[in-house]
Parts: structure tokens; C-alpha cells; sequence
């Protein structure tokens, strides 16, 4: 499969500065064989991620960094401040690349 992130809330319309939003992703690898040692444990080296959500001309949100557990991630109650489509991606820590991205659109 691969990495989905998805938002959930309470349903109807989210308001920009009020609606609380339930951000996850799935299928997030936990190791990383770049750095495999055999002789060490773990063995290969944990990767973290964290969330980011972005609309231009606004401040960019960004969610603690975490470690996946069983390949999901969660970053709950974030709140758009303005009004606009945000992008929130899952990014890796290590070069802030993002692995898959969904739209959230306040009002």
C-alpha cells in the first residue's frame, strides 16, 4: 500500500479558527537500511516524520515530530487559522521531503 495521509472532523463545514481537525497517515516505513549495521540494535537506524499544513501567505503549521507506530502517525486537534485550502503533508525529519500530502479546506 501506500503512505495516505487523511483528516477527519466533526463533519459540515471546517471554520477557519474554530473547527478542530484529526490529522493521520498510514504505511510510514519505521527503519531505514541506509546505515545497517548488524552488529548494532536496532539494526537500522528509526525514521521520523512529522506534519506540516501550508496555505500561501499564511504561516506554516507544524505537528511535534513522531516516531510511526505500526506505520501510522496522528497529529490531533489542529486548527486552520485562516480561511483558505491548506496542504498538509507528511514530511520525513531527515530532509523534510514530503511522502504524501491531502487538502483541507476552511471557510
Amino acid at each position: 500500500m501506500a503512505i495516505t495521509v487523511t483528516t477527519s472532523y466533526g463533519g459540515g463545514t471546517i471554520t477557519a479558527g474554530k473547527t478542530a481537525i484529526h490529522i493521520s497517515s498510514t504505511e510510514l516505513p519505521a527503519n531505514t537500511l541506509t546505515g545497517y549495521d548488524a552488529d548494532i540494535y536496532p539494526s537500522s537506524p528509526q525514521v521520523t516524520y512529522y506534519f506540516s499544513a501550508e496555505l500561501a501567505g499564511q504561516d506554516s503549521a507544524r505537528s511535534q515530530v513522531f516516531a510511526p507506530n505500526g506505520g501510522k502517525g496522528y497529529w490531533d486537534g489542529w486548527i486552520p487559522p485562516a480561511v483558505g485550502t491548506w496542504a498538509v503533508h507528511v514530511r520525513a525529519t531527515a530532509d523534510d521531503s514530503s511522502l504524501a500530502n491531502a487538502s483541507v479546506e476552511a471557510v
